[in-house]
């Protein structure tokens, strides 16, 4: 079963050796079998730094035809770790003219820098083990017969994580644990297909690292994580203001403030239907452009003439929003509405008359109110009320008058600014009607 895993280590890839491992040089071919790397009975092992370590496995050496071109040469097969300065331990295994067998057992200190170490086998043609000095051994995987992990732990695929970008810059270098291909049966490869490696500078938002390991088999396994930046500081919409308003149009303009550059600008909109009556916020937007720099803009359309509109934007860098600005706009007064001596129907004629071929007499009606009780806002959800015009009226126990406003076919969630109404604490009643049907419910407000 081939698997992804990866240590908290500097980053790296890593192969994990499959026994038995087989090494020929200098006409000599040795068969490690049995490999057995710090009691772990595998060709892997995690260790603290400095830690003791032992390492034993069952050798069979061969002479290959023609032997090299020296069948006399007495030959020296070792293993050995290099830590990348020099020899941690070398252990010579061998020193004959023929094949020979045995079983090795023995004993090193592991390095006390934490990291990636190979025990690589190696050859000389010398007189004798050692003879001319401790022989050279890759610090790369170079054929070896074990890796050890110094102060790692091993785990599956790297979880999804998120950083931010230094002051005043708006990338950020990610590293990452190192990861490793691994295969109980035989030998395994490992490749990055998609994202960015590790110490590269990655752009604001989410990079999505994808590893595929493949074993000898053909068989695959994927490590897939995202890495999300986030800006030190993300531009806010500066210089917000709004042109050429018309009775349904509006059009608004910002340019970018200081910090990094928002990858998108977002915008929403409600209509005030009374003083503290509002329509309920429209969902969130990306702005319809041209975009800039120097000047973003959006456009609103479909807007109701002599209204007065409250819209908000806000800067959206990778997954990091800013505060949204506020502004507020009114639009002109409605064209005069065509006579109808003209034989022209308008298109507010065929709606009401929809309306009238589509009576909701047989909708539920229903009012929710949250938060209820009340201090400052409140939300009214009108439900049954989804096909008509009707008038929404708010009045205390004594009959008298808060508001009385005319809500359109789509304003179904209102929401109350209590302080503008200038209420206090007490029982007030909520009235839906639209003019076949209502329905009252209480609102408590505590002050």
């Amino acid at each position: 079963q081939i698997k992804i895993t990866y240590i908290n280590l500097p980053p790296t890839f890593y192969v994990t050796p499959i026994s038995p491992v087989t090494f020929g040089s200098l006409g000599r071919t040795s068969v490690f079998s049995s490999i057995n790397l710090a009691g772990t009975g595998t060709t892997k092992a995690i260790v603290a730094p400095g830690a003791s370590v032992t390492l034993s496995f069952s050798r069979v050496t061969t002479v290959i035809g023609g032997c090299g071109g020296c069948c006399g040469c007495i030959t020296q097969h070792y293993v050995g770790m290099n830590n990348g300065t020099g020899t941690v331990f070398s252990q010579c295994l061998f020193s004959t003219t023929g094949g020979s067998s045995g079983s090795h057992s023995f004993s090193f200190t592991a390095p006390t820098v934490r990291g990636i170490y190979y025990i690589n086998p190696t050859a000389t043609w010398w007189f004798s083990c050692n003879q001319f000095g401790t022989p050279g051994y890759s610090p790369t995987p170079a054929n070896p017969i074990a890796v050890l992990i110094v102060g790692g732990n091993m785990n599956g695929c790297i979880n999804d994580f998120t950083v931010t970008t230094p002051t005043n810059v708006c990338t950020a270098v990610v590293n990452f644990y190192g990861l490793g291909a691994y295969d109980p049966c035989e030998s395994a490869t490992l490749a990055q297909t998609t994202g960015l490696p590790s110490g590269a500078a990655y752009p604001i938002g989410v990079t999505t690292n994808t590893f595929e390991a493949t074993d000898a088999s053909g068989n695959k396994s994927t490590c897939i994580f995202n890495v999300t930046v986030n800006p030190w500081k993300c531009g806010l919409p500066i210089q917000v203001y709004h042109i050429d308003t018309t009775a349904t149009e509006a059009k608004v303009k910002w340019k970018a403030g200081s910090g990094c550059a928002a990858s998108t600008y977002e915008l929403r909109i409600r209509r005030e239907l009374s003083p503290g009556v509002w329509a309920a916020w429209s969902g969130w937007v990306t702005s319809s452009g041209p975009a800039g720099p120097p000047t973003w803009t959006h456009q609103y359309t479909g807007l109701i003439p002599s209204s007065f509109y409250n819209y908000q934007i806000r800067s959206k860098c990778g997954g990091v929003f800013t505060p949204a600005i506020n502004d507020w706009f009114f639009t002109l007064g409605a064209p005069p509405p065509l006579k109808k001596a003209d034989g022209i129907v308008s298109k507010y004629d065929i709606e009401q008359l929809q309306v009238e071929n589509n009576s909701s007499d047989y909708l539920p009606a229903n009012l929710v109110i949250v938060p209820n009780p009340a201090k400052d806002f409140t939300t009214i959800l009108i439900e049954g009320f989804s096909t008509s015009e009707k008038t929404v009226t708010l009045f205390d126990l004594y009959g008298k008058l808060i508001f009385n406003v005319k809500a359109g076919v789509n304003d179904n969630l209102l929401e109350l600014e209590l302080a503008t109404l200038n209420v206090h604490t007490g029982v007030y009643l909520v009235r839906v009607s639209d003019g076949k049907k209502q329905k009252t419910t209480q609102l408590m407000i505590e002050r």
